[in-house]
């Protein structure tokens, strides 16, 4: 199996600590409004490189934490009047409901800072203790002093080293004198209280951890010095990230993660998503629209690494593909039941293609685009009986893998009538006045009236209706 790992720039063989064991961390959410998509296709993500490594037998230890102190969630507490943590827990149930509707599992641990203090505390002393971090008595604030840590810009390169680079450089590599320009760069591990804010006691009076401190304590509490695989957005890459390595490296003296992954971006039709801009979208927003599934097909589209471009039309045409993927689907679990259950050729090939895609860095982009292929040769085969002893197998083949990546979990035959009913509801067709029109041209049929019997279909192809005559009666539904 092949990863691609940020720190070093290429795809590797993965290869764990302990045999057969994986600890994982990645970033979690600042809990101060409702969770938008590109926390969505995170956290989905990240959840099917868990789900992959525990098919591949791999015992994995999973974190992801609730940043619930933070600038943002103390500004819209006391906007509301409200309690910092209290206003935060708010949004972490939200977002928890969000992704348990999503399809997405809750990490093995989900920590919060307000709740890793005392270790926070006690990793900042540590780091003022051996020389990596200092107390700045005019602000009372606690900083690292990226002076001592040289490998500072190790994962973020570019970004970084150039500037701080330049700094070092300028300084004849002599920074070390106390003066204030000497500490342009260091980065607050600790925050001294200011009036309205949330604080906690520390050996440095009333204050609050800095946003990067809070990552590398619940790491070290609940996975070690080091780990297999930490992971996050690529936003995080610079600062966060690479604060990370600062604290957690200088602490220990040994590598934090073997393996960085970093998640790309959602952009709005190649616009970068944002709130300022006002092309956001929540979680909640996307639930209202769309099915689950059709979420999470546009999600893995795309590789984890790649960025997500929503254009117009792209949850629609998920929609439309998921539609057609539900009913063959249907239609093989019906002849499933009458097939042998050792899998055939074809459902070792799905197999074989699947761990192909996902052994190559978790490529759930590769693994999609196999389906249309797969689905194209079981609707060839449903047709006729003869066929039917090569899709034995597929049915449990398909379920299994795809489960992988929370994906046809739901009845087919539900996911077919709630798209379904949306759209009979956007396009604004009575289906009580569909039957009765459908009715009027069987009866039409019958009398051999082939002349009213057709302009009774082209009112109802108008009305985007599809219709499946058989020597039974005719079926109906509305295209999506």
């Amino acid at each position: 199996m092949q990863v691609y790992n940020s720190l070093t720039r290429k795809k590797t063989e993965f290869k764990t600590i302990e045999d057969k064991k994986v600890r994982m961390y990645s970033c979690g959410i600042t809990t101060y409004s409702d969770s938008h998509i590109g926390h969505a296709k995170q956290a989905l993500q990240f959840d099917v490189i868990r789900r992959y490594l525990e098919y591949k037998g791999y015992d994995v230890t999973y974190v992801r934490n609730w940043t619930d102190v933070d600038d943002k969630i103390i500004a819209a507490a006391n906007k509301n009047g409200m309690d910092p943590l209290d206003w935060a827990q708010i949004y972490i149930d939200r977002t928890s409901a969000d992704m348990a509707a999503l399809g997405v599992r809750p990490a093995d641990i989900e920590p919060k800072a307000s709740e890793t203090i005392p270790e926070i505390i006690e990793f900042v002393q540590t780091l003022i203790d051996n020389g990596h971090a200092y107390y700045n008595e005019e602000t009372g604030d606690v900083l690292y002093n990226i002076a001592e840590f040289p490998q500072y810009g190790v994962l973020s390169g570019a970004v970084a080293q150039q500037s701080i680079g330049n700094w070092r450089e300028g300084k004849n590599g002599e920074m070390t004198s106390g003066k204030a320009e000497d500490h342009q760069y260091d980065f607050a591990l600790w925050k001294s209280a200011k009036p309205g804010e949330i604080s906690w006691p520390s050996p440095w009076g009333q204050g609050r951890p800095g946003w990067h401190i809070e990552c590398s304590a619940m790491c070290y509490k609940y996975l070690g010095e080091t780990l297999d695989i930490h992971g996050g957005g690529l936003d995080l890459k610079f600062p966060h990230h690479e604060n990370e390595i600062a604290q957690s490296e200088g602490r220990f003296g040994k590598p934090l993660a073997h393996y960085w992954m970093h998640c790309g971006l959602v952009k709005v039709n190649g616009v970068k998503m944002s709130k300022s801009l006002g092309n956001g979208m929540s979680i909640r927003e996307a639930l209202d629209k769309y099915h689950p599934e059709v979420i999470k097909w546009v999600i893995l589209s795309s590789n984890y690494r790649s960025d997500m471009n929503l254009t117009d039309g792209i949850f629609e045409q998920a929609e439309r593909h998921l539609d057609g993927f539900h009913r063959t689907l249907l239609q093989l679990k019906a002849v499933n039941e009458t097939l042998p259950p050792e899998p055939g050729d074809f459902a070792r090939e799905i197999r074989q293609g699947f761990e192909e895609a996902m052994d190559d860095d978790f490529n759930t982009a590769k693994v999609l685009a196999n389906f249309y292929e797969v689905a194209q040769r079981i609707n060839a085969a449903l047709p006729s009986p003869k066929k039917h002893a090569q899709l034995a197998g597929v049915y449990d083949t398909v379920l299994e893998l795809y489960h992988v990546l929370a994906l046809f979990t739901t009845d087919h035959q539900e996911f077919i009538d709630a798209l379904q009913e949306k759209y009979y509801a956007l396009r604004q067709v009575d289906k009580a006045a569909v039957q009765e029109l459908v009715d009027r041209r069987l009866a039409f049929r019958r009398e051999k009236n082939w002349a009213e019997a057709d302009k009774l279909k082209e009112q109802l192809l108008a009305m985007g209706i599809v219709l499946k005559d058989s020597k039974d009666g005719t079926e109906f539904s509305i295209a999506v």
